[in-house]
């Protein structure tokens, strides 16, 4: 997860190691800090942990494998093909191809 908003983020950490994202164009955002917040629903909160402040990049982004691993109680998830689907009302969300951890 990443997110140019650090007053959207608790528990928050400098991040001390030198690694940028690369965005579309092959420019390297540098890290700043990491922490964690949640995602409101109609229906839960959802935890999103390990989330990195990249305070010049344009949009906020979500990883959905790693929406998956924080919020196991919530949603079932596959290695290589999710489908995130309501434990309760076993509707299925959403459904797609995950890469493979690199």
């Amino acid at each position: 997860h990443i997110t140019y908003d650090i007053s959207a983020l608790s528990q928050v950490i400098p991040f001390e190691r030198s690694e940028k994202i690369t965005i579309g164009n092959g420019t390297g955002l540098p890290i700043k800090n990491i922490g964690s917040t949640t995602l409101q629903t109609p229906t839960h909160s959802l935890v999103l942990n390990k989330v990195l402040h990249v305070p010049n990049i344009p949009r906020s982004l979500l990883s959905v494998k790693q929406l998956c691993a924080d919020n196991k109680s919530w949603f079932i998830c596959d290695d290589s093909e999710f489908f995130v689907q309501d434990k309760k009302t076993r509707e299925i969300v959403y459904q797609g191809k995950s890469r493979p951890d690199e």
